[in-house]
């Protein structure tokens, strides 16, 4: 029986929609300049998700590929243009690569962990991770306006196995036109080498830092260092040290400070020992629209009142 190549793609639903249309591509110019990190860090701990998800299925390793990687790359960057499998310039996605037979796209999930579990509860996106006839991939994470998008792309071929070169700020020409390719202008080097800005691989990794509660006349007064990659914090008060009873209060993610003068509904009394704890949260919206918490572990502390 001959055996027939078809190259196709799974359809996406991300954290947010976008309808497939020719307004989504309408522009005067026939190119669009985007700019932002290209996360290799974030696109190598994928690898290792996938692999490990394979694993379980009894699918063999993944490899990183040279050209998928580079494409994956330039893919994430065209979905910052327009977000669907149909490319800015109106031809399909495996236009971008002769070795490119199967595609997952994502945006707005905050780390590897994230976009993953995502993935893989979308049965369409699983099956394509899951694919034992698959021997090779492209991860593309690019970081742009506050929002990171996610591309893998997959390939029959054997990989030529690529290295991670380092996370850089990469600048792309985006094309509007069939007749034309997106193009990389522009590679620059950051200081930054991690998604995160602090060297963590996890905005929850650790605990808040800094947090110190000082004792007022019937108040507390809250104050913690700024947490990079977050959507928020939460914070718990009680008089009892199992928290039981606890009012609980969320502040945003640039807030430092927080003054406590009443506990479900009530002033706080004087010479009173109150229990405080706070965590940081990152928010996911999933492929059915559903919105889920993950936190960091808590930061704890007790004072009493003057």
């Amino acid at each position: 029986m001959k055996y027939i190549r078809m190259k196709y793609m799974i359809l996406v639903m991300a954290v947010w929609f976008a309808a497939v249309t020719c307004a989504g591509r309408a522009e005067a110019a026939d190119s669009k300049t985007v700019k932002g990190v290209c996360d290799y860090d974030y696109a190598y701990q994928v690898l290792e998700q996938v692999n490990k998800q394979r694993s379980k299925a009894g699918a063999g390793n993944l490899v990183m590929d040279e050209e998928l990687l580079r494409v994956a790359m330039l893919r994430a960057a065209e979905c910052k243009v327009f977000f669907g499998h149909n490319r800015p310039n109106g031809t399909a996605c495996f236009t971008a690569s002769d070795r490119m037979y199967g595609e997952n796209i994502a945006s707005g999930y905050k780390t590897p962990k994230a976009v993953m579990s995502g993935w893989m509860n979308s049965s369409g996106h699983k099956d394509n991770i899951l694919n034992s006839s698959y021997k090779s991939i492209g991860i593309g994470c690019f970081r742009t306006g506050g929002t990171i998008y996610w591309v893998q792309c997959f390939g029959f071929a054997k990989a030529k196995k690529a290295s991670n070169p380092g996370n850089c700020q990469n600048t792309y020409q985006v094309s509007l036109s069939a007749s034309k390719e997106t193009k990389l202008i522009k590679t620059e080097s950051i200081r930054d080498t991690s998604s995160t800005e602090n060297n963590t691989d996890n905005p929850l990794a650790k605990k808040v830092s800094g947090f110190k509660v000082k004792a007022g006349k019937r108040k507390l007064t809250l104050t913690w260092k700024k947490k990079a990659g977050i959507d928020g914090y939460q914070i718990q008060v009680s008089t009892n040290k199992s928290f039981k009873g606890s009012q609980t209060l969320k502040v945003k993610s640039g807030t430092i400070k927080k003054v406590i003068t009443k506990l479900n509904g009530k002033r706080l009394k004087a010479n009173k020992k109150y229990y405080v704890r706070i965590r940081a949260y990152i928010e996911n919206t999933g492929f059915d629209r559903t919105v889920r918490k993950q936190y960091s572990k808590w930061q704890s502390a007790s004072r009493k009142t003057k």
